[in-house]
């Protein structure tokens, strides 16, 4: 079996998806960025109820510092809301506002419709194939 260099092909592939999802939401006429995007459906799918700074960054693997200033640009566009937790008022919630819910809601068929095209002349086998093929990947990287 030959291996290719699968760093250098993800790596290659890494930015595509972006890209594409940016240029997309731009021409519907919100410029984001695809990390404002990312914190945008973390708290749209959340697996947690109360999600902190600290929960988003750790999902993204991103600096506090930099989720601090996406949610503040999400606040102000009120697409989100921080709520002071009752239990530690140290700790300030973040929810998706009605207007950020919408938008995310949005992004997801975009999305969506994006990865039809990608996926497009692939039969639901090799579909299939392909995702348990990256989860196999992923989950080998993890054990790393």
């Amino acid at each position: 079996m030959e291996i290719h260099p699968l760093g250098m092909i993800i790596g290659s592939m890494r930015g595509i998806f972006p890209r594409l999802m940016i240029a997309r939401m731009n021409e519907l006429g919100f410029h984001y960025t695809f990390d404002q995007w990312v914190v945008l459906m973390v708290l749209a799918f959340k697996k947690k109820q109360d999600m902190v700074q600290q929960d988003i960054a750790e999902f993204m693997n991103k600096d506090k510092s930099l989720v601090l200033r996406i949610v503040d640009v999400l606040e102000k566009d009120a697409l989100i809301a921080r709520t002071t937790d009752l239990n530690d008022r140290r700790r300030n919630i973040i929810n998706l506002t009605t207007k950020g819910r919408d938008l995310t809601n949005l992004f997801y068929k975009e999305e969506q419709l994006i990865s039809e095209k990608l996926l497009e002349g692939l039969t639901e086998e090799e579909v299939n194939s392909f995702y348990k093929v990256i989860s196999h990947v992923k989950s080998r990287a993890q054990e790393l």
